[in-house]
């Protein structure tokens, strides 16, 4: 199983911060509705905001007279933000979107405490996929997405599924939960230092 890197997960929340993405939800467009305006495929705007293209002039200048913005301004900061030096994410997994006024640095310590939930690391340690991991526990993708995010609890039943799976006991799985639910994450910058390693080791 491969492992989630601090570069990584950076890259990640560096894509949810791109120049055109910023400005087009701040006008309020949706990609398919900046595709439909300025006649650019929704394929070639989503390369544009996580990096897999550089625009060209003309794109920019289509964008910028959809979106009300000087377009010279807008290929400036699309040139700056394409010559920022960072490892790219090899894991498409990691999609996540920033929440409303969340700087990046707040959101890359709310996807690092997500990558160390529990499960996250014990699968880790133990080498196991979590694809072999959800059918042996025949939990739904989704369902442990929202464990991760915390939008909902395991349930006792499926939470000794996942214990047996782990070779781990109930009683050491819902310390660990336990733990990691109240981690504090009111200072981004502290919690990024203080658990950088976990993530590494």
């Amino acid at each position: 199983m491969d492992r989630i890197t601090i570069s990584d997960l950076a890259a990640v929340v560096r894509s949810a911060f791109h120049p055109i993405k910023i400005l087009r939800l701040h006008k309020g467009y949706t990609l398919r509705q900046l595709s439909a305006e300025t006649g650019l495929h929704y394929n070639t705007l989503h390369y544009h905001e996580v990096q897999k293209r550089t625009p060209q002039p003309e794109t920019v200048y289509k964008i910028a007279r959809v979106l009300e913005v000087n377009p010279a301004e807008l290929y400036v900061q699309c040139l700056e933000y394409s010559m920022e030096k960072i490892e790219e994410a090899h894991r498409k997994t990691l999609r996540i979107v920033a929440k409303k006024n969340e700087t990046p640095t707040e959101m890359l310590a709310r996807l690092l405490h997500r990558q160390l939930h529990p499960i996250n690391m014990y699968l880790s340690k133990q080498g196991k996929l979590s694809k072999d991991f959800l059918e042996a526990t025949k939990i739904s993708r989704a369902t442990l997405k929202n464990w991760l995010d915390k939008k909902n609890t395991p349930t006792t039943t499926a939470l000794k599924r996942v214990s047996e799976e782990l070779g781990v006991t109930l009683d050491d799985l819902l310390f660990s939960l336990e733990h990691w639910g109240n981690e504090d994450l009111s200072d981004p910058i502290g919690y990024i230092e203080r658990n950088t390693r976990r993530l590494e080791d």
